[in-house]
């Protein structure tokens, strides 16, 4: 499968570094979170924010023999242009995956747009012959077409933007966090303004206006692209049966309340159904994590979902 990319006009680079982020400069998009010393890695992948800080939390909560790679999102942590298929993400990662290990069997996972691109990976290996050892999706919904239209408005009326700029905020240990709705009465272009004055004004943070707001626009138009090529991803079922497990929210896609201040939705919008059934051979393993999702990255949630891990990935 080529792993045709879209067009250099995407591409984005900036000089923002932070404890949470790492931009790299490299032909792959894999990088090692930790080196490990026996047995098969364990490769993971980005949400839909190209954010894989609570890699790093599965990792440490894993032990030091357990070798853990992250992939870098194109456009956000990687000098690279985006993809045009979900498809191509998948098989390009998958080519860097086998230059650090050429065979399986393979253990992959995903927080949220992550555990669907662990998925089209797995479906990939079993195609070309590969075995999966294990398949983990952390609160990774299937992408069916209601769902993934509400993604792909979240990505342009800002409500995506303010999950971002709002978790900046609880990093930085701000308790200001943006209102519900007050981005989508801006225009598209001023959400990141918006976001990194907001930042600025209630944080105490070291970066400027102009690497911070690089970096937020970059995130902007990069959610924008994974939510399209969510949209268009129209996903094949797996024909073998790998061990599977499902991680899932019990407060909903968005919480009423939510902890990141976000609007109140439906429920059909705001507490979708995962639906991975018809994929699957059968059932996934479901595990039912306290939080809501945009906050399963954190490290509270991410040592209780190591702790169910555990016996899957080193057992």
């Amino acid at each position: 499968m080529s792993h045709e990319r879209r067009p250099d006009r995407f591409r984005i680079k900036t000089e923002f570094f932070d404890s949470g982020w790492k931009f790299v400069s490299s032909p792959s998009h894999l990088i090692s979170i930790q080196a490990g010393s026996e047995g098969s890695g364990f490769f993971l992948i980005h949400s839909i924010a190209g954010e894989f800080t609570w890699s790093k939390y599965l990792a440490r909560c894993l032990g030091p023999r357990q070798a853990v790679y992250a992939f870098a999102a194109p456009g956000l942590n990687s000098d690279a242009p985006f993809f045009f298929s979900l498809e191509s993400m998948a098989s390009a990662y998958l080519s860097d995956m086998r230059k650090v290990q050429p065979s399986g069997p393979y253990m992959l996972g995903g927080y949220s747009m992550g555990g669907v691109i662990a998925f089209e990976m797995a479906r990939q290996l079993e195609a070309c012959g590969e075995q999966v050892r294990l398949l983990v999706m952390i609160d990774a919904f299937a992408p069916d077409q209601e769902h993934t239209k509400n993604i792909a408005a979240w990505s342009r009326n800002g409500l995506l933007m303010q999950v971002i700029g709002n978790q900046l905020a609880l990093q930085w240990k701000s308790d200001q966090l943006i209102a519900p709705d007050v981005l989508k009465n801006l225009p598209f272009t001023e959400h990141s303004t918006y976001v990194t004055r907001h930042l600025l004004a209630f944080c105490e943070i070291s970066h400027s206006q102009a690497s911070l707001q690089s970096y937020l626009r970059r995130c902007q138009i990069m959610m924008r692209v994974h939510a399209q090529l969510l949209a268009d991803y129209k996903p094949m079922p797996l024909v073998q049966n790998p061990p599977c497990v499902l991680f899932r929210n019990t407060l909903g896609l968005i919480g009423n309340p939510s902890r990141l201040n976000l609007p109140i939705l439906p429920d059909s919008e705001r507490d979708p159904p995962h639906r991975w059934d018809g994929l699957l051979q059968s059932s996934p393993m479901a595990i039912d994590v306290p939080e809501e999702h945009f906050m399963l990255g954190n490290e509270a949630s991410m040592d209780f979902i190591c702790q169910a891990l555990k016996e899957f990935v080193t057992g």
